[in-house]
C-alpha cells in the first residue's frame, strides 16, 4: 500500500494581498506568498526583497 500524501493550501489575506500588489506593483501570486510568509507591509518586503547585513540574526 502507498502512502498517500494530503496538500495542505493555506490562505491569505486577500485585502493584504491586494494592498501589497498596489504598493509593490508586482504579481498576486507573489503578493500572496509574501503573506504566508508573514510579510504583510511594504517595509516588510522591502526588507525581504532587499535584506541588509546589519539585520541578520547574530549566531553567537
Amino acid at each position: 500500500m502507498q502512502n498517500q500524501k494530503r496538500w495542505i493550501e493555506l490562505e491569505a489575506d486577500e485585502k493584504i494581498v491586494q494592498q501589497l500588489q498596489t504598493e509593490l506593483n508586482i504579481h498576486p501570486v507573489l503578493c500572496k506568498l509574501l503573506v504566508l510568509r508573514n510579510i504583510n507591509t511594504f517595509d516588510e518586503a522591502k526588507d525581504f526583497f532587499r535584506p541588509n547585513l546589519n539585520k541578520l540574526h547574530d549566531p553567537f
